[in-house]
């Protein structure tokens, strides 16, 4: 009865069929679906019929990949990988950051941590800030001695900017334009021009600041690459 159902299965079981038996059953043998003779073309192992999805499954390329594969590999890159710290970011750039304040990981065109604040037993004294700004709005936190501080630091910058400021004639500023430097503004007191200045070399500073992140970043994208 065993041989009549499956007469497909085993050679010794073919050879012991008649011929008439085997055009009997023919059609059934054909009627097979194709997962059984997949089957028995591999040796009727269903792990090995899975192993090119799993490995489709597990490939990083794969386009058909669900939104939390998608997901994971997104919060991986941006997963700080230094020793005991573990914290994920929102972007690259955030991370540079954290690495630069944080960890004190440098890039070779800025050292981190160049303003401290003055306070001597002002946590922030040991632990300077990355931006200058940020050393001035920490200073508000001292009260009256901060604001006094602070007001010196300003101060102090401006002198530096004043300093190193280009000096022009009236010539040099009248071939500039008015489009780009209002001559009446050259009449203003001179404390004036020098915060404008000053504002507008922090502003040059904080470009030059995300242009180098962007660079570091794209330099991590392209190692991972």
């Amino acid at each position: 009865m065993l041989k009549a159902l499956f007469p497909f299965t085993s050679a010794g079981i073919l050879q012991d069929i008649s011929p008439a038996q085997h055009s009997q059953n023919i059609d059934y043998a054909l009627t097979a679906t194709p997962d059984a003779r997949e089957l028995e073309a591999v040796g009727g192992s269903h792990q090995n019929l899975l192993l090119p999805t799993a490995k489709l499954e597990k490939s990083p390329n794969n386009a058909d990949d669900s939104p939390q594969q998608a997901a994971e590999r997104e919060r991986i890159s941006v997963l700080c990988a230094e020793q005991g710290c573990g914290r994920t970011f929102s972007d690259r750039a955030c991370l540079l950051r954290h690495r630069r304040e944080v960890h004190k990981i440098s890039s070779r065109f800025k050292t981190p941590g160049t303003y401290s604040c003055p306070v001597p037993k002002c946590p922030r004294h040991t632990k300077p800030f990355a931006r200058l700004w940020n050393l001035q709005n920490h200073l508000k936190i001292h009260g009256k001695s901060g604001e006094r501080l602070r007001e010196q630091l300003i101060t102090l910058s401006s002198d530096y900017v004043n300093r190193h400021k280009p000096r022009l004639n009236d010539d040099e500023l009248s071939d500039i334009g008015s489009s780009i430097v209002d001559i009446s503004a050259a009449r203003q007191p001179l404390q004036s021009l020098q915060t404008k200045l000053s504002c507008l070399l922090e502003e040059r500073r904080e470009l030059d600041e995300k242009i180098r992140a962007l660079r570091n970043a794209r330099r991590i994208m392209e190692d991972m690459n």
